[in-house]
């Protein structure tokens, strides 16, 4: 069995149930899966603190600035119900 990127689960899984689902451009190593909420379209959830490290990894921030990037061009930006949520996850 071929292993999948979590873009391609994603893509495979939206496809398969018929959901459109937006995701953030240059985090796709950092998708966790998709969020349910009652009466709402699924969203596509991420790991917030992988979005940091990936923009400290590829573009070179340190994690101060890669905190305030992210917070202004990413974890702000609304593109309306099926905006993308940031989880900070427990233990990490």
């Amino acid at each position: 069995m071929e292993k999948t990127t979590p873009r391609q689960w994603l893509d495979a899984y939206a496809d398969e149930h018929e959901l459109r689902l937006l995701t953030a451009n240059g985090f796709d190593e950092a998708i966790l899966g998709i969020v349910y909420r009652k009466g709402m379209e699924p969203i596509t959830l991420y790991d917030r603190g992988k979005c940091i490290r990936i923009l400290m990894t590829r573009d070179g921030m340190d994690r101060e600035g890669a905190e305030e990037f992210f917070s202004f061009n990413v974890d702000d930006s609304w593109v309306g119900e099926a905006t993308p949520a940031y989880a900070i996850l427990a233990n990490k």
